[in-house]
């Protein structure tokens, strides 16, 4: 029984070294947490309409916002980013789509994308991109033309950081 565990313990670690060596070559660089200003888990952050933030934002989940949002950073997710109309984004979009779906980035109408964006799936924009989009192979790319070209190839997808483990207060008084 032992040897079966072990075995069995092996093919796991073997397994998961591999899925670590195949995304971080698929992937570009790793990321820090520290490197956000706003980072969520995998349920992922939504914005209201009218916001505004000054640095990056990724998430485990999807980014979403509700129209006029303007960002001065890029945008990261593990899984798919829709961004409403009117959005200013001064920064980088990527998206690993790693949750399924067909739309890994969704951007609405009459917004500014300045920066370049790399997606493991479909793309639809109905803002200008003053950058490239790239994604794979079999996905499409659909909306004004990026000044950057619309390249189909292995978009560079950063490596996102796990939250930490949650901190766990004594009860008051005790």
């Amino acid at each position: 029984m032992k040897t079966i565990y072990q075995s069995t313990r092996i093919a796991r670690v073997t397994f998961l070294t591999a899925i670590m060596l195949v995304a971080t070559a698929v992937s570009g660089q790793i990321i820090n947490i520290s490197d956000y200003v706003i980072y969520a888990g995998s349920l992922g952050v939504e914005f209201g309409s009218s916001s505004e933030s000054e640095g990056d934002v990724g998430a485990l989940g999807p980014v979403i916002t509700n129209g006029n949002f303007e960002i001065d950073g890029s945008i990261n997710s593990s899984s798919t980013i829709s961004l409403g109309n009117n959005n200013s984004i001064d920064g980088d979009i990527t998206a690993a789509r790693l949750f399924g779906g067909a739309n890994a980035i969704v951007i609405g109408n009459s917004g500014h994308i300045y920066g370049d964006i790399d997606a493991n799936g479909n793309v639809t924009s109905g803002s200008s991109i003053n950058g490239r989009v790239t994604h794979p192979v079999g996905t499409t790319y659909s909306g004004p033309v990026p000044t950057g070209g619309n390249i189909l190839g292995t978009p560079s997808l950063p490596v996102l950081p796990a939250l930490p483990a949650a901190t766990v207060f004594p009860a008051a008084g005790i």
